[in-house]
């Protein structure tokens, strides 16, 4: 899947309208899949299929197509938690609770966490724990589709 094609140009284009997944012409969603409609994306689906071609491929959140769905999840999280204050760290958004002294990356469905991350995540974990942060992560896709769990993650509930 080059992201420069025609096909995935209108695909991308339509990310501003559309979180996930919708009806519209060249999206994933149609009644015959309806039972999966929670768990399609089409993210995802670019990721999945640029690692299929290069076993390299970074998972991550700086890709153009994810950057539509940053900004929501940013004031969505300040509204859950108004004493988190966001902080770019080499375009990775962190969030961080002064109060709490705790810091939460926030972080690619498909992308490893902790010692098994990729190398620019680490250097931001190491740096927040270095300024006496406790470090945890938050997946963009429970941002956007699983409060319950993020708000658990916020609270220290596991």
């Amino acid at each position: 899947v080059n992201p420069n094609e025609d096909f995935s140009k209108g695909i991308i284009a339509h990310g501003d309208e559309c979180d996930s997944s919708c009806y519209n012409k060249g999206c994933m969603r149609d009644y015959s899949n309806i039972a999966y409609h929670p768990f399609l994306d089409w993210r995802l689906g670019f990721d999945v299929a640029q690692l299929c071609l290069d076993e390299n491929y970074q998972m991550d959140l700086q890709k153009d197509y994810w950057s539509t769905l940053v900004d929501p999840v940013k004031k969505n999280l300040k509204e859950l938690r108004p004493s988190l204050v966001h902080q770019d760290y080499n375009g990775i958004p962190v969030f961080k609770d002064q109060t709490q002294h705790r810091a939460f990356i926030l972080h690619h469905p498909l992308a490893a966490k902790g010692d098994s991350a990729a190398t620019h995540i680490k250097f931001a974990k190491v740096d927040l724990e270095n300024a006496g942060f406790q470090v945890d992560y938050i997946n963009i896709f429970d941002a956007i589709r699983r409060v319950s769990v993020v708000l658990n993650t916020l609270s220290g509930r596991f």
